[in-house]
Order: C-alpha cells, then sequence, then structure tokens
C-alpha cells in the first residue's frame, strides 16, 4: 500500500521541524502548502452548497503563475488547487498545474470531477501528487441529491474517474487518486456500494465524512449509530491498496460538542488560502470575511503582506464563534499552541509531540 501509506499521516509536520523551530522562535515563517482558488465557478448544483456561482470570478492566469514563482521563490513547496468553485471551470487548469510542477511545485487538485477534460487529466497524472474527486453517491439518484446534476453528470464523473485510473497505469504514475463520500440520512443507503465502486474502479482511497455545518448540524443517536455501524461495514472493504478512512473528530462530534485545547489559531501561518481576486485569508471556513483578509495580492507582493502589520492585526482578530467546531485542522493547531506556548508536556520533545498526535490529518492539508 506504498501509495497511500502517508496520504492521512498525522505525523507531516516531522518533515518540516525547520518552520517549527523557527514559528517557536517568533520568526516569519513562510507557508508550506498554499491552497490557491483559481476558480468561483462551479459546474455543478449541490442542494447545500453556500457558493453557488455559475458566473464567479476566474482568476488571470499571468497573475496565477506570477504568484507561483512567488511562492516557489520564498521556500513555499505545495500548492492546492480546488476551493471555492471547481478548479476545472479555469480554462488554463492543465497550463497552471504544469506550470507549478515546473516551478518545482508539489501539486493536489481537489474537483468534482465532471469538468475533468483529457488534457486536465494527462497534466495531473503527469504532474500532481493527489487528486480528491467529490462524488457523494453510488448512482443518479443519490448523486441528484447532493450534487443537484442528472444521470449523464454522474456517469460522466464516473467515466472521467476511470479515465484517471487508465492514464495512471499507461504512464506508470504514483499519483494517488481519491474521493470523498458524503454521509447524512438521506445518503447513507449509497454509502457501501460507493465504497465498492471506487474500489473496483481502482481507486486509492475513499474518505468517508458526514454532512457537516460549523458544528452546529443536529443528529439523533440513532442516525449516529447507523453511520458507525455503515462505516464498519464499508472499512472492510479496505486492502493493501484501497484505503477507507473517515474522521474520527467528526463523528465524536456529532453528539458531544467539542472543547478547543488552543486559545489561538496559528495553522495559517503554514497552510492560507488565496481567493480568485488574490486576496489571502487564514483558511477556506473563512474567506470572504473582509476582516480576516490578510491582504491584498493586487496590491502588495506575498513577501510584503506576510511581513506586514495589516497580517497580523488580521490574524488577531480570529473569533472562534466565526470557526466550525471541531475544525479538521485542531490537530494541527494543538501541536502550535504548544509549541508556541512552550507547554509540551514534561518529559516529552517535539518530536514525541508530533507522535503522539491521534486524529489523522487530512491530506489536503501537508505534504
Amino acid at each position: 500500500m506504498s501509495e497511500n501509506k502517508d496520504v492521512f499521516s498525522q505525523h507531516k509536520l516531522m518533515k518540516h521541524l525547520d518552520k517549527l523551530d523557527s514559528f517557536q522562535k517568533g520568526e516569519i515563517v513562510y507557508p508550506i502548502h498554499v491552497n490557491i482558488n483559481i476558480s468561483n465557478r462551479c459546474n455543478n448544483n449541490c442542494p447545500l452548497c453556500t457558493t453557488k456561482d455559475k458566473n464567479g470570478i476566474i482568476a488571470k492566469t499571468e497573475d496565477v503563475k506570477k504568484l507561483i514563482y512567488e511562492l516557489g521563490e520564498l521556500g513555499v513547496n505545495c500548492l492546492g488547487y480546488g476551493g471555492g468553485g471547481d478548479p476545472a471551470c479555469h480554462p488554463d487548469l492543465a497550463e497552471i498545474i504544469r506550470y507549478s510542477k515546473a516551478n518545482g511545485m508539489e501539486v493536489a487538485v481537489t474537483t468534482n470531477g465532471y469538468g475533468l477534460s483529457e488534457d486536465i487529466i494527462e497534466a495531473i497524472v503527469d504532474c500532481a501528487v493527489w487528486i480528491r474527486v467529490s462524488l457523494d453517491a453510488d448512482s443518479p439518484v443519490i448523486y441528484k441529491k447532493t450534487h443537484g446534476m442528472n444521470e449523464q453528470a454522474f456517469k460522466q464523473v464516473i467515466e472521467n474517474l476511470r479515465k484517471l485510473v487508465e492514464t495512471k497505469k499507461r504512464k506508470k504514475s504514483n499519483l494517488v487518486i481519491g474521493t470523498t463520500y458524503l454521509i447524512g440520512p438521506h445518503t447513507i443507503d449509497g454509502a457501501y456500494n460507493a465504497t465498492k465502486l471506487c474500489k473496483e474502479i481502482g481507486i486509492n482511497n475513499i474518505r468517508l465524512r458526514p454532512f457537516f455545518n460549523f458544528g452546529n448540524l443536529e443528529y439523533k443517536k440513532d442516525e449516529v449509530d447507523l453511520f458507525v455501524n455503515e462505516l464498519a461495514r464499508c472499512k472492510e472493504l479496505q486492502d493493501e491498496n484501497f484505503l477507507v478512512s473517515y474522521p474520527n473528530y467528526r463523528y465524536d462530534s456529532m453528539l458531544n460538542k467539542q472543547s478547543r485545547t488552543y486559545s489561538k489559531c496559528n495553522i495559517h501561518h503554514l497552510n492560507p488560502i488565496i481567493t480568485p481576486d488574490l486576496k489571502i485569508y487564514p483558511c477556506c471556513f473563512l474567506i470572504d470575511m473582509e476582516k480576516y483578509c490578510l491582504g491584498d495580492l493586487t496590491k502588495k507582493s506575498f513577501k510584503e503582506i506576510w511581513s506586514s502589520e495589516e497580517r497580523k492585526q488580521a490574524y488577531e482578530r480570529i473569533n472562534f464563534k466565526d470557526c466550525p467546531n471541531p475544525c479538521a485542522l485542531d490537530p494541527h493547531n494543538n501541536v502550535l499552541w504548544a509549541v508556541k506556548t512552550n507547554t509540551i508536556p514534561k518529559g516529552m520533545n517535539l518530536i514525541d509531540l508530533l507522535k503522539s498526535v491521534k486524529e489523522p490529518i487530512l491530506h489536503c492539508n501537508f505534504f
């Protein structure tokens, strides 16, 4: 299972001890991984989506390339394309992916999979480390519920997944191909068959997650029990070539509100997000909240913004009331809080602390 071995590893920060050391000393630390939303447009119509926008902003390709080059010069070595809308709605996604790779970047793509053209698939297989497709269905019936799209669209996504696998095999690529499946009362019946379908296609992994709305979505105990039982059944399909995973923190929080063990969010130092209008935000949950905008790349360079008082003031304003609870980045924030406040438990060093993290970190965050 070499391709899957480190996909959801909780120890990836161990590759960046120099960054943690600089962070502890209060020095300016440039990110490890920058997420770039190159498009706010989307070709799906998900009923629960809060950003339905068929005519959103498309970042200018020359601006994206300029940004990629600058980030590379600052030591950023991982870029993720997704979020906002769907990156495949950008007409030059394949070109941007290839340019990223040519500038020494590790590349990741998150997409609904519907708009993956032949040239995009080729670029992803040639240049990306991983791709994650939001499948969320085992059939057109459930796909209509989750993505608001028709049978033809579902079949197109499945066909594109098959093309990804076939192209990967033909090119002998190490690309990790993953899918996600959102679980709720209206989709639980398709979870097992979706997992089975992905395994049959030759996908490397599937991530099963509950519908989640900033910790406010109410679930009944019998629903949670049903979810957990179905997850166990899906897990039986796992083998050395196919990983089945799910975020424990989300399922644990369905019935019990989680308490944060850190008092400040620090993860944005290592993993910010840039929107198509070239504004920088701490994370995907806080985008378009102007009070949390770290800076505008149409006015200043990334380097200027990162050392600015404007950025410092923006992250000082972060209020957990605006954040999901729990947050996928809680484990990383727990580590950074301990490092920053010198509260690493007695008898442990930094390596011990990183190894003690129990909840696997989503592969979209750090390589």
